[in-house]
């Protein structure tokens, strides 16, 4: 008696899904095992098993940022009328980096990090001066305390910009999709800050 091969096809399905599901699980597992245990928001989670990820599929997501905090978390103690100075700044950096890549479209990095450190060294002086001024107050004044914040902002947002440029356009780029920038907004590190600039 003849018997029907039914069972060929059906195996071979299952066969396929047990395999693909099997490869899931295992990606899966890997990002979530490497993502650690340590307990973490829901979206400083999801941050992490993204870059997880990208390194699985041999895209680096790492990138030397000295001054940022490291969870990109926003800055409790912005004000408005820090926002604005920020915003202020990068469109005035924007402005710069488009005419210098209109001057000089292959070399144009050197020519905007050199306008960068101009405006550095700007930010640095009024820093130091709102400082002098703060000493001269005993430190009491917690407005002058608001003022240096706002300078040690600029600052770290200046020096920011030319670090992340240094490493190329693609690790700014993916700075600003973590939300690091300190001009849009992210936490300073300011041990970090204290350590190089001393204000």
């Amino acid at each position: 008696m003849p018997t029907s091969n039914t069972t060929g096809p059906k195996e071979s399905y299952y066969h396929r899904n047990r395999i693909t599901r099997l490869e899931y699980q295992q990606h899966y597992i890997s990002v979530k095992r490497r993502s650690g245990r340590r307990k973490l928001s829901q979206r400083a989670r999801a941050m992490k098993e993204k870059e997880v990820e990208r390194e699985l599929l041999g895209i680096s997501s790492k990138y030397t940022d000295t001054l940022a905090y490291r969870s990109h978390e926003r800055d409790p103690a912005r004000t408005t009328a820090m926002a604005v100075d920020e915003e202020m700044l990068l469109s005035r950096c924007t402005d710069i980096e488009s005419d210098i890549r209109d001057s000089f479209p292959d070399q144009w990095i050197p020519q905007y990090v050199q306008k960068l450190q101009i405006i550095l060294a700007e930010r640095l002086g009024e820093g130091e001066a709102c400082r002098s001024r703060g000493e001269t107050n005993d430190g009491h004044d917690g407005q002058s305390h608001e003022h240096l914040h706002a300078h040690r902002r600029l600052v770290a947002g200046v020096h920011q910009e030319i670090e992340l440029i240094q490493q190329g356009v693609e690790v700014r780029a993916m700075a600003a999709a973590n939300h690091a920038l300190i001009l849009s907004g992210c936490r300073l590190n300011k041990t970090a800050f204290r350590r190089l600039y001393d204000f």
